[in-house]
């Protein structure tokens, strides 16, 4: 074979070699959607589902209530309000916590309807519209009352937040201050107009 025809063959070759290597990178080569998964790809071109605003409030009405049932009341009773026409609407009360300070008592309670909404009469918790009246702390053991008012010579204003119109599933939190309470009791009675007295609630003394 003479250097012509070496040089032919030697060029044969490296054509062969170019295109086999030419190919094989073609079979190989990523194309667009190379490492994109097909479930990747189908959640990109899927449509966000809507968000329900009346399910949002409902998941936050059930965590607060959850909130309520797993320990953060200290007490409850169960009993029956009046509703508008006359009719009674069973409720749960339960107490978040009684706090004496330095100058009062704070007392904290949560009121909710067993059934579906319901309007509360006028005179429901109270002897009067507007705020709670007749709310008291009793002491037991010392013979001791406290009650949720303020004494204004003539008259007298209740020291407790406006009580509900209406009534749901959702509880209604309430707020009453009392005097401070004297000897340090561990435990108290707690009294809420149209209610079953609640017992043996403990109270909540700071630590200082």
């Amino acid at each position: 074979m003479n250097a012509r025809e070496s040089a032919v063959v030697v060029a044969g070759l490296s054509i062969g070699m170019l295109a086999a290597c030419t190919n094989g990178d073609a079979d190989t080569a990523p194309g667009p959607d190379a490492g994109v998964s097909e479930s990747a790809t189908t959640g990109a071109e899927a449509d966000p589902e809507p968000v329900d605003p009346a399910e949002l409030v409902a998941d936050l009405e059930a965590s607060v209530m959850a909130d309520d049932e797993e320990g953060m009341s200290v007490a409850s009773v169960e009993g029956e309000l009046e509703t508008v026409g006359g009719g009674k609407r069973p409720v749960t009360v339960k107490v978040r916590g009684i706090r004496p300070g330095v100058a009062s008592t704070e007392v904290e309670f949560s009121v909710r309807s067993k059934g579906d909404s319901a309007s509360l009469d006028t005179l429901a918790l109270t002897d009067r519209a507007g705020s709670l009246y007749g709310v008291a702390v009793i002491d037991p053991e010392a013979d001791e009352r406290y009650e949720a008012f303020e004494d204004a010579g003539d008259s007298y204003y209740s020291t407790c937040s406006y009580k509900p119109k209406t009534l749901s599933g959702t509880p209604y939190y309430l707020t009453c201050l009392v005097a401070p309470l004297q000897g340090r009791p561990e435990s108290v009675s707690l009294q809420i107009p149209d209610l079953p007295l609640i017992e043996d609630v403990p109270v909540t003394w700071s630590q200082e």
